[in-house]
């Protein structure tokens, strides 16, 4: 009994155990409608995306440090000014021919003709006589008959109410002579030179803006300071991105701001490079923030040969020269200065007859309007010395051209100069440099050159003094192994010697 209870109850509970099964669909269809999801979402997700960069593109850029393609920087070489158009000079064949004189018409000389005295006819026997008034009629008078010289040519007669010589000759009227232009004084001459001078100066005024750099920072009280320091900016050329303004940074050390000001336009800019040797930075200002009329009005500076420093050369020094901004001095070179030795080169500087002040800066220029130098205190040989100097720009163009562009430069590690004279004539040298002093942990130290080493050759080029060893660094690339010739001093004179240093990277 108790088991027939149980299957009963098995039987009636039997449901319990009854589950759903899903509906069987084909495997290839669930996998198409997964993907077919898939596809729309991304679809979707791409669309919104697209969206969002071209409203905010400019705005993710500058958050995730994209930048367009660069163009390289290059300073074109100053130029002769175009001098007056001149006709051309003839060949040689055209100025050996012979010219062909222009046939000579001779005036026609007019022959006088006298009317022939008619005589009538009143008979055949009988000839009458003339009466006054018939011969009056027919005897021409002399006004009839032009007077002839013995040329042949026909006397003028004299008009009315001239004055007639004793010999019947008109006489001639009095030439009129204008007034004569009185010749410029001193002071006209004076006010000319010094309004040449103001126009040269409000030309080359367009290739400069004043660049302001804003530092920030928490003193010993705990009080936050705003400290902001102005100077000139030269505008050297763009690279497709970014305006690019050369600067000196004896003015400003740290800043966490830059403000770049147009005259009275005020654009946000940034440091782009920077070198604290030769005391130099590249500021740069996007292009995309500059308006078009602005950028119309904007001229790149030129920079003259250093052929040009010659002493008694007239210059103008633009900027804050005195300390006060749009400034201007006037002046003339007075000497080539010195050179100062620096990281792996040298900066050659020149002096002018223009006061120094301690907060001038600025650029000096030429009377045609090429930059000639940067206003410094502290690149010459006595700094404080109250001499107005300046840094020779195109010495340095390399490094310039380098800052401009950002790029990577070879660091070498010494400071150097021309072998001293004394040198030259004891060992009977022509060209190197001779090392002055070498920089802790620099590729040179590590090589193992020395304090009064000679260096006569890199990579097998000889050197011509500290110049051109600069040029040769500059042209070498980051983590390249050079062959460095050397020579040093000894017991029994100079030891010549070969060693590799392992140039990096100067940042």
């Amino acid at each position: 009994m108790t088991e027939e209870r149980k299957e009963k109850q098995a039987e009636d509970y039997q449901f319990i155990n009854e589950s759903i099964v899903p509906k069987r669909k084909k495997k290839w269809l669930k996998r198409f409608g997964t993907l077919g999801v898939v596809v729309c979402l991304a679809v979707v997700f791409g669309v919104v995306a697209h969206a969002a960069y071209l409203l905010s593109g400019d705005y993710l850029k500058n958050l995730l440090g994209i930048e367009d393609k660069r163009q390289e920087v290059e300073l074109p070489k100053p130029t002769e000014p175009a001098g007056p158009t001149l006709s051309p000079s003839p060949t040689p064949a055209e100025a050996t021919k012979t010219p062909t004189p222009a046939p000579t018409v001779e005036p026609i000389t007019p022959v006088p003709t006298s009317t022939p005295t008619p005589v009538p006819t009143l008979g055949a026997e009988e000839t009458p006589e003339p009466t006054a008034a018939l011969t009056e009629t027919l005897t021409p008078t002399p006004t009839e008959i032009p007077e002839l010289t013995p040329g042949g040519e026909i006397t003028p007669e004299p008009s009315e109410g001239a004055e007639v010589t004793p010999g019947g000759e008109p006489t001639p009227e009095p030439t009129v002579v204008p007034p004569e232009t009185p010749a410029p004084t001193p002071i006209d001459t004076y006010l000319q030179i010094y309004d040449a001078i103001r126009q040269v100066a409000e030309e080359v005024s367009d290739a400069f803006v004043t660049v302001e750099a804003i530092e920030q920072g928490v003193d010993w009280f705990q009080e936050v300071y705003e400290k902001r320091t102005r100077t000139t900016g030269l505008i050297l050329g763009n690279d497709g991105v970014d305006l690019l303004i050369l600067v000196g940074t004896e003015q400003f050390a740290g800043a966490n701001a830059i403000d770049v000001y147009f005259e009275e336009t005020m654009i946000p800019g940034r440091i782009y490079s920077m070198d604290r040797d030769y005391g130099l930075a590249v500021i740069a200002v996007a292009l995309n923030q500059i308006p078009n009329e602005l950028m119309t009005q904007i001229e790149m500076g030129l920079f003259a040969e250093a052929e040009d420093i010659v002493i008694g050369t007239p210059v103008i020094a633009l900027g804050a020269p005195n300390g006060y901004e749009s400034s201007m001095e006037f002046g003339m070179i007075t000497s080539l200065g010195s050179s100062v030795s620096v990281t792996d080169g040298e900066v050659s500087s020149f002096t002018a007859n223009i006061t120094e002040y301690p907060g001038g800066y600025g650029f000096v220029v030429t009377l045609e309007g090429k930059i000639l130098g940067l206003i410094t205190h502290t690149h010459k040989a006595n700094p404080g010395d109250g001499i107005f100097t300046a840094i020779s720009l195109d010495s340095i163009r390399g490094v310039i051209i380098k800052l401009l562009n950002n790029a990577d430069r070879a660091y070498f590690g010494i400071k150097g100069q021309d072998i001293p004279k004394n040198l030259k004539k004891e060992y009977a040298l022509e060209n190197g440099v001779y090392v002055r002093e070498v920089e802790n942990a620099s590729p040179a130290l590590a090589a193992g050159i020395k304090a009064g080493d000679i260096l006569v050759s890199v990579g097998g080029a000889p050197v011509e003094g500290i110049r051109g060893f600069s040029d040769m660094i500059l042209g070498r690339s980051t983590r390249e192994i050079v062959q460095v010739k050397l020579l040093r001093k000894a017991e029994d004179g100079l030891r010549e010697m070969t060693v590799e240093v392992l140039l990096i990277d100067k940042k």
